[in-house]
């Protein structure tokens, strides 16, 4: 299950797609947004601001055509309530949190392969990037929902970004930041005055903490290598890959099943934005990378 869905990223075409995927289209937005920034668009600016609205609009004219040939009614309630988190956050909040970035890189993949071990330690920060202030890295991650269950102190105690931020450590030798950047996706048309609609969580892990953290995964790989990993054949009539792992056991391959019951990550491509030139004209120049070795 970890595999299928970790690793492999299926997700069952039997869900509604607009009803699971509102967090994931507002991340989708937010990458969008931060390659504009990448790319050389100034932050909350008029015209990148322009450039992710008319990126949503594509979208609802896309979702108004699959509708038709699908004989349904149209979700554009769904790009709505991502419009109204997204819109303000590149016009107020942006200006104010990423005034000082720089380096920046979106859905970055990051991979450690430790010394002696055949498994490959590896994740996608959603965006990382070099204060000019605190001049130190930062690696942020995205969340979305319908309510704010974040403090400095649960990002402090996040497992996902101290795995993020020891993996940078070993790679780089620097020390990041990690911080929470939480949108509303539910946003009220009148929120009440305790309704976070955006806040920014941010913690400090120090070298020891890092270090400490690396010699625990260490210790976890070593009793990955050297054990062997079961199915939980208990749990698999509630199991969403039951028909995988079904086809597993009687020794059938599952790519069939996985391509007509299951979407993957590459379904829909990236999109990219190009780095622009004061005068408007593109630059022939690739984007700011860092090459990590092992």
């Amino acid at each position: 299950m970890w595999r299928l869905s970790y690793v492999e990223k299926l997700k069952s075409k039997g869900f509604n797609p607009i009803y699971f995927e509102k967090g994931n289209y507002v991340h989708e937005i937010l990458h969008y947004y931060y390659s504009l920034v990448r790319a050389g668009y100034v932050v909350g600016s008029d015209i990148a601001l322009k450039a992710v609205t008319d990126r949503i609009k594509e979208d609802i004219v896309a979702e108004m055509e699959r509708a038709e040939k699908e004989g349904r009614e149209a979700d554009i309630g769904f790009y709505r309530d991502v419009a109204k988190a997204i819109q303000p956050y590149v016009q107020n909040i942006s200006p104010k949190i990423d005034s000082k970035i720089t380096f920046v890189e979106h859905e970055y993949h990051i991979e450690v392969e430790p010394e002696g071990s055949q498994i490959q330690l590896h994740g996608y920060i959603d965006l990382i990037y070099y204060d000019l202030i605190r001049k130190a890295w930062v690696i942020r991650d995205h969340k979305t929902g319908a309510k704010n269950v974040w403090s400095n102190k649960k990002v402090e105690e996040d497992i996902q970004l101290l795995f993020y931020a020891t993996l940078w450590y070993i790679l780089t030798g620097e020390v990041p930041i990690v911080e929470i950047n939480y949108l509303n996706t539910s946003q009220a048309s009148k929120p009440q005055k305790s309704t976070v609609l955006f806040d920014l969580f941010t913690a400090y892990h120090n070298e020891s903490t890092l270090k400490a953290f690396w010699n625990y995964l260490q210790s976890v790989l070593d009793r990955m290598e050297n054990s062997q990993a079961l199915q939980n054949l208990s749990a698999c009539s509630g199991c969403a890959y039951r028909q995988i792992c079904r086809a597993g056991l009687r020794g059938y391959s599952a790519d069939q099943i996985k391509k007509a019951n299951f979407n993957g990550p590459h379904s829909k491509p990236v999109e990219e934005v190009s780095a622009e030139n004061p005068d408007g004209s593109v630059e022939d120049s690739k984007p700011f990378h860092i090459t990590l070795g092992r």
